[in-house]
């Protein structure tokens, strides 16, 4: 079923109208929820199990990735084949047993990190779903800015090329930040200082120190 669906938005690597309007989401969660209604209809349809976000997930990264890096699926699909591109040794690219780009990270052989949080999945720079996954881990953040967003993203399992470009570009179009960001910054009013701090006064006048123990 994966393979039908995929087959009406990409042919052969090729861009191509996705049967779900993605641009027309704000959130990447609706869009979760939408896709899935959409095999759930189709299993429906053709009498096969459905599988609840897992498989619309797996479509929705596989139909990302198949429109941004088809170089790098073809290389992996037949390394023989094929050239290798500068990005598969880079970041470590390798595809997982759903046929999804990820990088190998530094910490691949830590018994204590889960899966995905050790191998993320390759998003890219430039795509609705990627600006949809961004706006979501920033929201999950608290709208904290640039640093914790990317923390959250790949504490998430993804990867960003170039993330802090890409976090920055959909962050600036946040219409809560520039409410609270725009307004101006009023300085507290300026008050006197307490009368112990303000009256000058000898050391030791009202207070003395015992060297000998007597007192």
């Amino acid at each position: 079923m994966a393979h039908a669906l995929m087959s009406y938005s990409l042919v052969m690597g090729q861009e191509c109208p996705s049967i779900i309007p993605i641009h027309r989401f704000s959130t990447f969660s609706r869009l979760l929820r939408v896709t899935s209604l959409v095999y759930k209809f189709l299993a429906i349809k053709l009498r096969r199990e459905w599988d609840n976000n897992s498989k619309a997930a797996v479509y929705l990264l596989k139909l990302l990735q198949r429109q941004k890096f088809p170089a790098e699926i073809e290389y992996l699909t037949e390394p023989m084949r094929n050239q290798e591109p500068m990005r598969v040794r880079a970041l470590d690219l390798f595809l997982d047993s759903d046929g999804l780009i990820r990088s190998r990270g530094r910490f691949d052989r830590s018994s204590h990190l889960a899966y995905e949080v050790k191998n993320h999945i390759l998003l890219g720079k430039q795509h609705p779903i990627t600006k949809l996954i961004v706006v979501d881990c920033y929201v999950k953040c608290s709208h904290l800015g640039t640093g914790a967003t990317l923390a959250e993203l790949r504490q998430s399992g993804y990867w960003v090329p170039q993330g802090r470009q890409a976090v920055n570009k959909v962050l600036a179009s946040c219409a809560r930040c520039k409410r609270y960001n725009s307004r101006p910054v009023i300085p507290n009013a300026v008050t006197s200082l307490p009368a112990p701090r303000a009256d000058f006064e000898v050391p030791y006048q009202h207070k003395g120190i015992d060297f000998t123990g007597h007192v």
